[in-house]
């Protein structure tokens, strides 16, 4: 009876999958400090019991070999043009969101470059990170909003983010910003939302200080348009 009730219990590979699976997700949640945030990438081992069950273990339900055979063969038809598809539109996708407004992820060095004064503006949307400005060591902070080369009256080139003045962070800068539009009237502003992220780790305990930098239009030099300061908890 003993062997019977196990034998049932491990004999379905999706659930025991998912439940080790959910098992390993929590595991890395809790060693982390809750710091860890699962992400749809972190399914893919998930895939492969996923896709067993409808194309190997569905199809025993059917009592005709041949019944099976063609019930596999449409899952995997399936499976295939949802690849297809799917396939066309991530690519199309990643070309919307990081080529069609050419948004600047390059690493900046802003060594050699004059630091400018007055002739910018910024504007922040929320900064991400478990108990900002006191963060635990290992934390990702995230920084969203939106800069301009006011002096200019144009958006800037890139913006990087400078931890205690040797650390440089590369953000994402040129998403469209309609808002920011509507509040100068100047359309070429538009291109002018950022994001850009940095991680504690590895960083000693106590107070630090960042800054997020705009490189000027011109390429000339940079403004520090937000001083920060914050401080690593130990974890």
């Amino acid at each position: 009876m003993a062997y019977s009730a196990l034998r049932i219990a491990f004999g379905n590979p999706f659930l025991n999958s998912y439940l080790l699976f959910t098992v390993a997700m929590f595991g890395l949640w809790v060693y982390t400090n809750a710091t860890f945030g699962p992400q749809g990438r972190n399914w893919l081992p998930y895939l492969l019991p996923a896709f067993s069950v409808g194309v190997i273990y569905a199809p025993m339900v059917l009592t005709h070999k041949r019944s099976r055979a063609v019930f596999s063969g449409a899952i995997v038809a399936l499976l295939v043009a949802y690849c297809v598809v799917g396939g066309y539109y991530a690519v199309k996708t990643i070309k919307q969101r990081y080529y069609t407004n050419a948004l600047a992820v390059s690493s900046v060095n802003l060594a050699g470059r004059q630091r400018l004064g007055s002739g910018s503006a910024i504007g922040i949307d929320k900064i991400d990170g478990i108990g900002w400005p006191d963060v635990t060591e290992g934390t990702t902070v995230t920084i969203a909003g939106w800069t301009v080369d006011e002096a200019h009256q144009s958006p800037g080139t890139a913006v990087v983010l400078v931890v205690d003045g040797n650390l440089d962070f590369p953000g994402v800068y040129g998403l469209a910003r309609q808002d920011v539009v509507d509040r100068y009237h100047l359309e070429a502003y538009r291109s002018s939302g950022f994001t850009v992220s940095f991680s504690t780790s590895g960083m000693s305990a106590g107070q630090h200080k960042a800054s997020v930098d705009l490189v000027s239009s011109d390429g000339s030099g940079y403004y520090e348009v937000l001083p920060l300061q914050f401080t690593v908890v130990p974890g």
